[in-house]
């Protein structure tokens, strides 16, 4: 794939839009007409400006170490972080399939050949703040569509009898781009494994293990372990109004009954909404947050993006001595300090 077919590929419509609007080339309605007159532009006269083109392509690499990813922080002992250091400043990036196509991404027939599955080193990159390493890999993915009865035929109405809905899996294989930052100072890891919307969130954790593997038997040391638990951050973003606007969670009572609640205007604050205060006035505000969603508009990086955390847990989790949550999925980053303002926000609840 070239640059425009890439973020089709692993961007959703509103950050593909505001990068390519950012670095001042046309877009459309929907990504159909929006690739359609990127192609137009490269067959023009002038083609597509070189400035606007490595604009662009700057703000899609940064999509591929910090877009669409469900996030494990690591909080690492001081010798092993110092260990890691001094491992990536050794390591060199091997030849690959993937290596010799980022940073753009694998066209699906040739990912339909490709056998291994275990990830690939692609790419470390440097700056001031934290060393990035990318990995790339061919993963299976899972799509969950919901049909209801009238949308069966005949035949199949009378097979299934008496069903209100039917759920159809397609399975299939995506190119995917993790990726492990280590920073200058301090001894948190962050673990960045794609994690598209269409994709179980059990596939992101089966990722995560596996990266950490991975990154543990490339630099030769056992750093990543354990991630760090973050539930404790739902009932504290809940309970901060300043934190930006809520737009689902799940909860129980203390009268014993289960709440999910989402709101359809994603302007619009669960927080503050009529309903759930007469809800929880009603049980005095003893309410018990299991899952939550947050949404910032940011202009963060000279781009504006709504950008979503949500940290999903279980009531089995809720009802468990100690409740462990350790990865939180963040959506709608454009840019990398777009996402370190999300991962700082967070971590500041924990």
């Amino acid at each position: 794939m070239d640059l425009i077919a890439s973020m089709r590929s692993r961007m959703p419509l509103t950050v593909g839009r505001a990068i390519l609007k950012s670095s001042g080339i046309a877009v459309g309605q929907g990504w159909e007409n929006t690739v359609e007159k990127f192609r137009s532009l490269e067959d023009s006269q002038g083609g597509v400006p070189v400035g606007a083109q490595s604009d662009a392509q700057s703000l899609y690499e940064q999509h591929l170490r910090c877009g669409e990813k469900s996030v494990r922080l690591y909080e690492i002992d001081p010798h092993e972080i110092d260990q890691l250091r001094e491992a990536i400043s050794a390591a060199s990036v091997p030849s690959s399939e993937f290596k010799e196509i980022y940073p753009f991404l694998m066209d699906q027939s040739d990912l339909e050949t490709v056998d291994d599955l275990e990830p690939h080193l692609v790419n470390i990159s440097f700056d001031a703040d934290e060393t990035v390493l990318e990995f790339s890999s061919k993963r299976m993915i899972e799509i969950r569509e919901k049909l209801s009865s009238s949308d069966l035929s005949e035949d199949a109405r009378a097979e299934f009898g008496d069903v209100d809905e039917i759920i159809t899996v397609r399975r299939g294989y995506r190119h995917m781009v993790d990726a492990i930052s280590i920073p200058r100072s301090g001894n948190v890891v962050l673990a960045r494994v794609d994690s598209p919307k269409d994709m179980p969130t059990e596939y992101s954790s089966v990722a995560h293990s596996k990266l950490a593997v991975t990154v543990n038997n490339t630099l030769g040391v056992e750093a990543l372990t354990e991630g760090m638990n973050i539930f404790g951050a739902i009932d504290k973003i809940y309970k901060d109004p300043s934190e930006g606007t809520v737009v689902e969670m799940a909860f129980t009572t203390r009268t014993a009954s289960i709440k999910h609640e989402k709101m359809r205007k994603k302007n619009l604050d669960l927080r503050t909404e009529i309903y759930h205060e007469a809800g929880s006035a009603a049980v005095a505000g003893k309410i018990d947050p299991f899952r939550i969603s947050v949404r910032w508009k940011s202009n963060i990086g000279g781009l504006s993006t709504p950008i979503e955390a949500s940290l999903n847990s279980t009531v089995r989790q809720l009802h468990s001595a100690s409740p462990v949550l350790t990865e939180v999925i963040v959506r709608g980053c454009a840019t990398t300090e777009q996402f370190q303002d999300v991962i700082t926000r967070i971590s500041n609840h924990v």
